[in-house]
């Protein structure tokens, strides 16, 4: 009895000792929780080639620490690491998946969807509104493509396209701004003030923030706001400021006022007209800042940027848009289909004014305020 008594003793000094070891090797690991896996992928749409940055740091450990992040980006290749950038070459619907691992030896993973579309031709595309709707729809520059991307039943007018060409910003007819993914997904209003009427957007082109025309307190000016509604400034005092358009490099807006060409610093300093003429809409920068177009009594005409040199290109011609490599500008017309009509076309000339030619031609059916995308590589 005495030996089995000591049998027992050991027996449990060695299941305590053993117990004792364990929780020295993995301290709480038994009882501890799961960690979190969370990320965000900026963007999560566009053209192949598309690279992505990909940010975990929103992941964490509920009670201890992550030690590991790895990316498994759907195309058979994977990365490490908290924050990963990674470039999509084909065009196909990417699965990217996170797996978090804790010091614990604990994992949790999560995943999102990248779409990646086919790749902008070199000439980039079109962008326009037509009814019924409005709608926003998108065309080739050579005509083919024709095809409709907002399907909300709502009045989307003005389309400026992205700097990177992934998405295309508009107005609503309730003076709202709204951005669409060149695909036609995630409709999304930017959230401005209700009290401010929006309308006329222009994306800036580092792709940070949108400029629009305002209406405050009776008075038409020009205002800025970040993409994600927040930073939002008037930059003018003047009245009657509207349709604004940046130039190039960033620094200089262009705006209309008084049915004139005005330009100023992008922080509303140094207002000053270019033009000396009436009856003016829709200035449009060069791709190398050196000239303004513009529609000037239904005829599109071009001035230096610093306001010589105005000069007519075309006759009749509306809201004219420049091409990314600065050789030509397309614009709405309704004569040259041969007869007058009361119907809105899209035409493409030379930047001198030559080889006009149309590109949508549709019966019964007018576009309007077109807007040509980036070129990208």
């Amino acid at each position: 009895m005495r030996m089995y008594r000591m049998k027992r003793a050991l027996s449990a000094a060695a299941v305590f000792l053993l117990l004792a070891g364990l929780s020295s090797l993995t301290g709480c690991c038994l009882f501890s929780q799961a960690p979190v896996a969370s990320f965000t992928a900026t963007p999560t749409t566009g053209p192949a080639p598309l690279t992505v940055n990909f940010d975990a740091s929103a992941s964490y450990d509920p009670d201890g620490r992550i030690e590991n992040y790895k990316w498994d980006f759907g195309d058979g290749s994977a990365g490490y690491g908290v924050v990963v950038t990674h470039t999509f070459a084909q065009a196909k619907d990417y699965i990217v998946r996170l797996t978090v691992r804790d010091d614990c030896g604990k994992t949790a993973s999560t995943s999102q969807t990248i779409k990646v579309t086919g790749p902008v031709p070199s000439e980039g595309k079109i962008a326009f509104y037509r009814f019924p709707g409005p709608e926003i729809y998108v065309i080739n520059v050579d005509g083919s493509d024709y095809h409709r991307i907002t399907f909300a039943d709502h009045d989307f007018r003005d389309p400026d396209w992205s700097p990177d060409g992934t998405r295309i910003a508009f107005t609503k007819g309730n003076w709202r701004i709204w951005v669409v993914d060149a695909d036609g997904g995630n409709l999304h209003e930017i959230p401005i003030d209700e009290g401010i009427n929006a309308r006329h957007p222009a994306w800036s082109p580092d792709g940070t923030r949108i400029a629009f025309s305002c209406s405050l307190e009776g008075q038409d000016e020009i205002c800025v706001v970040n993409i994600d509604g927040s930073g939002f400034q008037k930059l003018t005092h003047l009245g009657d400021a509207q349709k604004p358009d940046w130039s190039p490099d960033g620094t200089k807006l262009a705006f209309t006022r008084r049915s004139e060409v005005w330009v100023m610093n992008t922080d509303g300093s140094n207002p000053h007209r270019v033009t000396s003429c009436s009856s003016i809409a829709y200035p449009a920068w060069s791709p190398d800042g050196r000239k303004i177009a513009f529609d000037k009594s239904a005829e599109i005409w071009v001035v230096d940027a610093h306001g010589g040199n105005p000069h007519q290109l075309i006759d009749p011609g509306w809201h004219p848009t420049w091409s990314p490599d600065g050789t030509k500008i397309a614009f709405l017309s309704r004569k040259y289909k041969g007869f007058d009509t009361d119907q809105y076309d899209i035409y493409i000339m030379n930047a001198d004014g030559s080889d006009v030619h149309n590109i949508t031609n549709t019966l019964d059916i007018s576009e309007y305020a077109p807007d040509w995308s980036p070129a990208l590589p």
